[in-house]
Formats: C-alpha cells, structure tokens, sequence
C-alpha cells in the first residue's frame, strides 16, 4: 500500500511539472545615462626651490699639486761633509752612506755626477746630484721618465731657492723624487740636477719608504756654498766733459801787416831840457 501512494504522488509531480510555463527571460528596463559630471580634479604646482649643484670631490690617493708635504729637518751633527772647490758647493751625508764620484772616463757625466747610497751591499736607494759650470757643454740630466704618474708632492729650500719635490708613482709606490721636476736648477755659476731613485723592483718591490725620503730631502737641503758668491759690480759709465775749444790762429808769413800810428792833435807833448852838471876838458 505505502509503496502505491508514493507512486500516486510521483504521478502527480510529474503532471504538475509538465503543465509549468516556458522560464521565458524578461527585458530589463533601460538605464537612462546620468548627467552627473565627473568630478574635476585640480593639479596645484608647487615651486621647489633649486637645491645646490654638487660637484663631485676627487680626493686622489697622493697628494696633488697643492703642497702637503712638510720638511722635517734631522739631527746632521755626525753627518760628514763633501766639499767641491772648484764648483764652489758642499753638503752634508750620513755616515753610513757611501759617496761616488763618477770616475768612468767613457761615461757623459764623468767626474759631474755624485752617487749617494746607503754603504751595504744591496742598496736599495740612491740619492744622484749632477753639478757643472753654467757654461759647461755637459749632460747632466737624468735619463727619461720611467712609467708612472708624475705628483708634485711639496717643496724643499735648496741655495736659497725654494724647489717643488714631485713623486714618480706606479701601482701605489713611491719609486723616484724629483727635485724642480727633474730640470736643472741654476744658481750663480752653478748647474744642478737632484733626484732620488728607488733601485729595486718597481713591480714586485716596496719602493720608497717615508723615512728614506727624509734622509734625501735633508742631503739636498744641506747644499750650501763654500765661499758667498761675490756680487757682479755694476759698472756707471762716466762722462767727463770736454773743455771749450780754443782755435789758435796760424800766421801766414805771405801776408804783410803795416800799422801806420795816428797823430792825436789833442795831445801836446812838451820836452823838458834836463842839464847836468859836468866839467870841461877843456880851460
């Protein structure tokens, strides 16, 4: 029984939903655009003031040409001397350094160039002075530049002139100064050329040190003359006046003068008989 009214109701379900209409889709109404305006968005420009122009600031590794470099004057009680008479100039040196005259008499520098270094045996530096007379026909420059950049690093008073120091570097090293930038520096009568060289390796070496420097910058600043050079006297030309000139007249003995006196009737001339007193021979 149960199981014939479930079958009643599932009859009747399925006649109900046949007799539904079509699920037919309705027009929508239209939609009437509105005339709202869109809002207006206003831009306000505001003025920035400019703000400072930077300049980038190359700070180099070594100094530049500005002077930075300071003398530091050691003690040179102990230090000997080397005089040079003839050239009238001297300085002072360590003495633990070893002085060298060039003696190579096939060498352009032959008795003009002196060598300074340390007395062991790898000297690692060496202080070079080039000397000769102003009007000497000798090369006492240093050969070419090495590769490197040229720094002027500070200046050294050398006979009373005031020299740049300038620094050879390469990959950070020290290797040379050069003192009035390798040119000869000429005072008086007297031509010189002053450097200080690095003799080891300039890739794989240390190069100069501070303290090397010092001892070199305190030989070339101990240069001094031997005797004062004499000042030149200026000679003042003197002018001596000449005396007027007096014409003495020649005679020409072909011309004949005659000077005839003239009677002043002025003149009265009376003569006075004077008498004198003497006795007659005769009686």
């Amino acid at each position: 029984m149960p199981r014939v009214v479930k079958l009643v109701f599932f009859v009747i379900f399925l006649f109900l939903a046949a007799c539904q209409p079509a699920n037919t889709p309705q027009p929508t109404g239209s939609i009437t655009p509105s005339k709202t305006p869109w809002p207006t968005r206003t831009f306000t420009a505001t003025e920035v003031p400019p703000t400072a122009t930077l300049t980038p600031t190359i700070t180099p590794i070594y100094p530049t040409s500005t002077p930075v470099y300071i003398f530091t004057a050691l003690d040179t009680r102990t230090w000997l001397e080397y005089a040079n008479p003839k050239y009238n100039f001297a300085f002072y040196y360590p003495p633990d350094w070893r002085l060298i005259l060039d003696e190579d008499e096939d060498s352009p520098t032959y008795q003009h160039l002196i060598r300074l270094q340390p007395d062991n045996a790898n000297p690692s530096i060496a202080v070079l002075i080039g000397f000769k007379g102003l009007e000497e026909c000798i090369d006492i420059n240093r050969p070419a530049v090495d590769s490197g950049e040229l720094v002027v690093n500070g200046e050294i008073r050398v006979l009373g002139t005031m020299i740049t120091r300038q620094l050879l570097i390469l990959d950070k090293k020290r290797l040379n100064v050069f003192y009035n930038g390798a040119a000869e520096l000429r005072r008086n009568e007297l031509v010189l050329t002053l450097s200080l060289e690095y003799l080891g390796d300039a890739i794989n070496g240390e190069g100069l040190t501070i303290e090397q420097e010092e001892i070199a910058d305190q030989i070339i600043a101990s240069l001094r003359w031997i005797e004062p050079p004499t000042a030149t006297p200026t000679i003042t030309p003197t002018i001596t006046p000449t005396p007027p000139y007096t014409a003495t007249p020649t005679r020409d003995p072909s011309i004949t003068v005659t000077v005839t006196p003239t009677l002043d009737p002025s003149i009265t001339v009376t003569a006075t008989p004077t008498v004198t007193n003497t006795t007659s021979a005769y009686p």
